[in-house]
């Protein structure tokens, strides 16, 4: 999976409409690359180091006294997106081109969250409130969100990172934001597609570079460094004091 970053500069991508429409057709034409299997934009990418969390509670939830509101990863992915990453669907549907601006919104729960919520029945259909709390809106439907799939869940920041919260993930071309990641699921190398797709993106927009261009294995290789370095160093002082030992035997 080959994975870079674009930036669209507001003085010619102004709102979401122009947003969405460059990256449509941006996505139609790396599709349609030689070895392509799937392209999709996400706004929050794993292991990239950019994160986002808020918290979101089913709609007419209270919570019990004492309990800890919970504040997942917010995500806004598009058509594609979990196929691309291998993210199994367990329930529903992902997000298609009737997600758009304007449309019914809608939200994707993952599995350790729709457990949190919904435990022993399904979550589709049931609406979640974001972006504001019970009580403090008199009119809750700009904030609900009707739920239509469920996926699994995976970890976002590092392989080995503390107490998981959940995620959700709302669509992209609902909320299209000016600083979306492409993903490329490749059917061989997926180094061999960074030129191809640099010139999709040059066509499209001459100005507009395609940056940060990485692997998702390099990403997830380098969430691991801070734990790796450490190790590392351990190993070596290791077997210096072997060394050491062994020379004063």
């Amino acid at each position: 999976v080959l994975t870079g970053s674009l930036s669209l500069p507001l003085s010619r991508y102004p709102d979401g409409t122009d947003r969405a429409a460059f990256l449509d057709e941006l996505l139609r034409e790396v599709r349609a690359l030689p070895g392509v299997e799937r392209s999709a934009v996400v706004h929050q990418l794993p292991f990239s180091g950019n994160y986002s969390s808020s918290v979101i509670l089913p709609e007419g939830y209270i919570p019990p006294a004492g309990e800890s509101v919970l504040s997942p990863f917010t995500v806004y992915a598009g058509a594609d997106y979990f196929e691309a990453l291998g993210i199994d669907l367990k329930e529903g549907r992902t997000f298609d081109s009737r997600d758009v601006a304007g449309s019914q919104q809608v939200i994707i729960l993952d599995e350790w969250l729709a457990n949190r919520y919904f435990p022993g029945e399904s979550p589709l259909g049931k609406r979640m409130l974001y972006g504001t709390v019970p009580g403090m809106e008199e009119d809750q439907e700009p904030y609900l969100y009707t739920i239509v799939g469920v996926v699994a869940s995976h970890r976002h920041a590092d392989l080995v990172e503390g107490e998981y919260v959940g995620a959700y993930y709302m669509a992209s071309a609902q909320r299209t934001g000016s600083n979306p990641y492409l993903v490329v699921k490749t059917q061989g190398d997926p180094l061999t597609l960074v030129e191809p797709v640099r010139r999709v993106v040059t066509r499209l927009d001459p100005e507009l570079p395609l940056y940060g261009v990485r692997t998702m294995q390099e990403r997830i290789d380098a969430s691991l460094l801070e734990r790796r370095a450490p190790l590392l160093l351990l190993m070596i002082f290791a077997g210096v004091a072997l060394f050491l030992a062994a020379v004063g035997i």
